[in-house]
């Protein structure tokens, strides 16, 4: 492949590259950020947020599990306690592990989030940028936007709600190999020790003949005013020639990282992404990584219903977990920390009727939860092992159609605290939804705290969440945050 033809080739790979006009900020060294999007809205009765009921699951309240801080509900509503068991895929002589047991201590469970919709369409843009309203980016586009928007891979994603609106470049692709190969375009399959198109030396005599070329078009570009339209293009090739040079640093990370073809989607995505954002500089700084198709509404406790795919969701999550804190490769992110925000479209409602073989499934309800996880130098501030939050899924004993979330109030420490009853109301109290979680999460991952680099104020400002709860913002405004772990 001619490096002529490299934005061609990477368009039609769908690696969408947009000119970040409104963002030209330098990079900063923030937290690195990754959020995954369990598609098609889960249902955490089965797994964080658990309710022995009838009308909701088909295990007891005495098969509810406490581990590490955490009420977990049974994987197996046959066998009580049993665990979510996931492969450990790291050489410590563990072949499989309990997840929670294992990972809960790096978990921040928020329950009860009211996401305000029952829409596909609308509850991953709730849940990724904290507002029901078009036009908003996923807050990872923001952090990448931020942190250094003409880095080559800036924003990765594999899928999902990953809208940028235009600030950031988005790189949609979770194959390590196929990145390689874009990444050394003069070079067949993208390895190093491959043959090349041009001999390296004809390929450097093409470089400068190009970046001459470049300099002559910009100077009659320019004097012709009228042609903003070729101004603002050449001006892209030129982010795409001084992107070149990241590219191939990045793939002499890639050759020290060898691509997975795991089933788990997740497991096989994150090499591409740890590699990414363990180059030096950072090749990428914010991943969206979509997984699981839970929508089950005929099939929910089937053997390959819902909770099978909670299972391999949580065994990718584990090897994010494991990869960053206990692997000397990506001792770098560790020290720099990474966010990771796990939310879903909204959440599920009670059993449906089902048919004469008992395959019930379940429909839309917009009451869900998130989880939080905090590693390396994110470890401290987030916490683990902790739970935000209450549903319930029964009012004055009259089982509902769905869990209802408790509304909750900030005590005098700063702390988020439900009311005592689900149908509680009063001016303290107030429902909590994706905007306050995605504000939360702005101020963890220092966008509105730091002083940041020229123009990124601007665009956080551009993107703020009016309609946050007024008191939960002036919280942060005091520098506490009331979703994480005081520090």
């Amino acid at each position: 492949m001619l490096r002529r033809t490299f934005i061609q080739a990477a368009a039609a790979a769908t690696a969408t590259l947009t000119v970040a006009t409104r963002a030209r900020a330098q990079a900063t060294a923030g937290p690195l950020f990754i959020s995954i999007e369990a598609n098609n809205a889960w249902d955490t009765t089965t797994s964080v947020d658990p309710h022995g009921h009838p009308a909701f699951s088909q295990y007891a309240s005495g098969a509810i599990r406490e581990v590490a801080g955490l009420r977990v509900a049974p994987f197996d509503p046959a066998v009580a306690g049993s665990a979510f068991t996931v492969r450990k895929l790291r050489a410590d002589g563990a072949d499989n592990v309990d997840f929670f047991a294992t990972y809960g201590q790096f978990l921040r469970v928020i329950n009860g989030v009211d996401n305000r919709t029952v829409s596909h369409d609308i509850g991953p843009r709730h849940a990724f940028s904290g507002t029901l309203r078009e036009g908003f980016p996923n807050i990872g586009a923001i952090v990448a936007a931020v942190q250094g928007p003409n880095r080559p891979l800036a924003y990765l994603s594999t899928g999902g709600f990953d809208d940028t609106q235009g600030v950031v470049t988005l790189t949609r692709s979770g194959r390590q190999n196929f990145i390689r190969e874009l990444a050394r375009p003069n070079t067949s399959a993208g390895l190093s020790t491959n043959p090349t198109f041009l001999p390296p030396g004809v390929d450097r005599l093409v470089q400068q003949a190009q970046a001459e070329r470049d300099v002559r078009r910009a100077s009659l570009l320019r004097a012709r005013r009228a042609l903003t339209r070729s101004v603002r293009s050449h001006d892209a090739l030129q982010v795409a020639r001084t992107s070149e040079q990241g590219f191939l640093d990045l793939a002499d990370v890639l050759d020290q990282s060898p691509a997975t073809n795991d089933t788990n989607a997740l497991i096989a995505a994150a090499g591409l992404v740890l590699a990414a954002m363990r180059n030096d500089p950072a090749a990428c700084s914010s991943a969206h990584l979509s997984f699981g198709n839970f929508d089950t509404h005929v099939d929910h406790d089937l053997p390959a219903g819902h909770r099978e795919r909670m299972r391999t969701l949580l065994e990718g999550i584990g090897h994010l977990i494991e990869e960053i804190e206990n692997n000397p490769a990506n001792q770098a992110l560790k020290d720099r920390g990474v966010l990771v925000y796990v939310a879903s479209d909204f959440g599920r409602t009670a059993y449906n009727g089902g048919d004469d073989e008992g395959d019930r499934g379940k429909d839309h309800w917009p009451v869900t939860s998130v989880m939080l996880i905090g590693l390396g130098a994110m470890r401290q501030e987030v916490g683990g092992g902790t739970v935000i939050g209450l549903t319930t899924p029964t009012i004055n004993g009259v089982a509902q159609p769905g869990v209802c979330a408790h509304k909750v109030h900030i005590d005098s420490n700063g702390n988020l605290k439900p009311s005592t009853n689900v149908t509680d109301d009063g001016d303290e109290l107030w429902a909590l939804t994706a905007t306050e979680i995605n504000e939360g999460l702005r101020h963890a991952l220092k966008l509105d705290l730091e002083e940041p680099a020229p123009g990124a104020l601007k665009l956080v400002e551009r993107f703020a969440l009016p309609e946050v709860e007024p008191r939960f913002t002036a919280i942060l405004r005091e520098g506490r945050n009331p979703l994480l772990k005081d520090v």
